[in-house]
């Protein structure tokens, strides 16, 4: 198996752990289709730990996780994403070019590394701008340890993801055509924000945060996201972001009301049923259950691709 490989089949089931200390488990299956939304056929929060052999093995027989390809979302503690310069070098020499950029940006040997490449799409109007790419770093000994875990726990595991792929996936939905869109989200790690256009990630940065809502984290927060909107109209003023979107999360009205006299773009909230249907019996009325569901939801929009 290959970090960020493709599903080759429909049906993929996307999963992580979640909660403080990875007790409870996420997990997700859609279908995608044409001139409608994407259809729910399950997204469910269970007490059970994917850490564990004998949960594991539960939740393998309960959900089919043996038959159907899955995929797992690695926690944002476990890997690093960084911008790097895009190496001038043939495509197929790419990520190993991109892999020895990274020799002085992890604090283990680059040669411990699994590594994957994020293309950033470059300005249509100026050929000569130098262009980026994400690359996406994991030591060999962790990613062996979640695979080999998972593997023998019975998961038929196909991907390895992260979060800030998965949330491109949802912004994708809500994306207006040439426009760019900022998407908010919160959940157990803190909050991701990601700027998209096209469908394609252009940015993200991760914001530390405990939890406790105040006005000085209102505050604290609404600066960041001000020096993070600066920053992305200096790097790609190619792009042009005409909203900023709040996920689902406890906080979603009070801090959206907050960013509306902050701001000096519109400033918009959204629900999972704005851009998905649910099959009978998936309800997600709750505002920190959708906030947990999320990436495993965008996590099983992945693309097929048959390899």
């Amino acid at each position: 198996m290959r970090f960020f490989k493709k599903s080759g089949s429909q049906g993929l089931i996307a999963l992580r752990s979640s909660g403080a200390t990875g007790d409870t488990t996420t997990l997700a299956q859609l279908t995608r289709r044409e001139n409608a939304k994407p259809l729910v056929n399950m997204a469910v929060t269970v007490s059970q730990s994917l850490n564990q052999q004998a949960s594991l093995k539960a939740l393998v027989h309960e959900f089919g996780l043996k038959k159907t390809r899955c995929a797992f979302i690695l926690a944002s503690k476990d890997y690093q994403l960084m911008q790097v310069e895009k190496p001038n070098v043939p495509q197929e020499e790419q990520k190993q070019a991109v892999r020895w950029k990274l020799k002085d940006m992890l604090d283990y040997p680059v040669e411990q590394a699994t590594v994957d490449v994020v293309e950033i799409p470059a300005d249509p109007g100026n050929s000569s701008r130098q262009r980026h790419v994400y690359a996406v770093a994991a030591n060999n000994a962790l990613i062996g340890e979640v695979s080999n875990r998972l593997v023998q726990g019975g998961v038929n595991l196909q991907v390895i993801d992260i979060a800030e792929l998965a949330q491109r996936n949802i912004a994708s939905l809500l994306e207006e055509p040439d426009r760019g869109l900022a998407l908010l989200s919160f959940g157990s790690s803190g909050g991701l924000l990601t700027f998209t256009a096209g469908g394609e990630l252009f940015h993200a940065r991760r914001m530390e945060f405990d939890g406790k809502w105040s006005a000085s984290a209102y505050e604290r927060i609404a600066l960041e996201l001000q020096r993070s909107l600066d920053h992305f109209e200096r790097q790609f003023p190619f792009v042009v972001i005409n909203k900023f979107l709040l996920a689902p999360f406890s906080e979603q009205a009070a801090f959206g009301e907050y960013l509306r006299s902050y701001l000096y773009m519109p400033v918009a909230a959204f629900e999972l049923s704005d851009i998905f249907e649910f099959a009978a019996g998936v309800v997600l009325d709750d505002a920190v259950q959708q906030a947990l569901l999320l990436p495993v939801l965008g996590a099983a929009l992945r693309e097929e691709e048959t390899t």
